[in-house]
């Protein structure tokens, strides 16, 4: 089955927390980051798993997960360390190896300020930073040696009480890729994701998120960009949490006829599924 994989980890995953001991800074989306950090000396441990499918051809099915552990140095001061691992399922896909693996692919290590908090003044403003090295390319899923820095300037506004919560991500990337006999490539990202959510429960929080990614060679004019936009929904308690969002593409350039009108499916996939899970303890 097409999600079998990625259904087999959100089973482990959900059983997993009902053992679980108090969430902290719970995440209400699953791309967009808060600026909400741990309290001093809190610690957790966090799940991800995000499934990317279909070029539009063939069989194409990617898994990226990642095992986090955050610690809270300061009330406003927090940092993070990843362990990461891809799956690619990939099969008859134009311009793609035939690949059927799991392989372990990196570490990355991250840190988050919060300069002002959405609860004590009248709007959240915070500073994140990630460096991510990586040894399997997230797309074709073959061997690659590439360093990541990533930038985020984090907004969050809460409403009616802490009801309603929106924000916003301006995320700037850079990358080194070198495969084994090319030359080293230099490239840079451009995104912007924003979330809005409602507590529609004890516990519960609905809503809406997007993103839009777009792809710059190191020389020449940009060359990719897709717009993603889907539902996302959230639970809390006072052991666990958890975050399930699906955001399909919904525009995107250049695209190719033969695989979609509107589509850009060579970087980027028709669909993508993430689930996170937190322990805090």
């Amino acid at each position: 089955m097409k999600y079998r994989a990625f259904g087999l980890t959100l089973f482990a995953a959900v059983v997993g927390c009902v053992a679980a001991p108090a969430a902290a800074d719970e995440p209400l989306f699953g791309y967009t980051t808060l600026v909400d950090t741990l309290p001093r000396d809190g610690k957790e441990i966090e799940l991800w798993a995000t499934l990317r499918s279909d070029k539009g051809a063939g069989t194409y099915n990617a898994y990226d997960y990642r095992f986090e552990f955050e610690y809270g140095f300061t009330d406003r001061f927090m940092g993070a360390l990843y362990l990461n691992a891809r799956q690619h399922d990939i099969s008859d896909v134009p311009g793609f190896e035939n690949i059927n693996q799991f392989r372990f692919d990196g570490a990355s290590a991250e840190a988050k300020y919060q300069i002002l908090s959405p609860y004590k003044d009248d709007f959240g403003l915070g500073l994140y930073a990630e460096l991510t090295y990586g040894q399997i390319d997230k797309v074709s899923g073959e061997p690659n040696n590439e360093w990541e820095f990533e930038t985020k300037l984090l907004l969050q506004k809460n409403f009616m009480e802490d009801q309603l919560v929106w924000a916003g991500n301006v995320i700037l990337e850079f990358a080194r890729e070198h495969e084994a006999g090319k030359e080293a490539e230099l490239e840079a990202k451009v995104s912007l994701v924003t979330g809005l959510s409602y507590r529609f429960a004890p516990g519960w929080y609905g809503g809406l998120e997007a993103r839009y990614e777009s792809i710059w060679p190191a020389e020449g004019p940009r060359e990719a960009w897709a717009l993603f936009v889907g539902p996302t929904l959230h639970y809390g308690s006072e052991a666990w949490w958890a975050t399930l969002t699906w955001l399909p593409q919904i525009s995107g350039k250049p695209s190719d006829p033969a695989l979609s009108s509107h589509l850009t499916l060579e970087e980027f996939e028709k669909d993508e599924f993430r689930l996170r899970v937190g322990f805090p303890f």
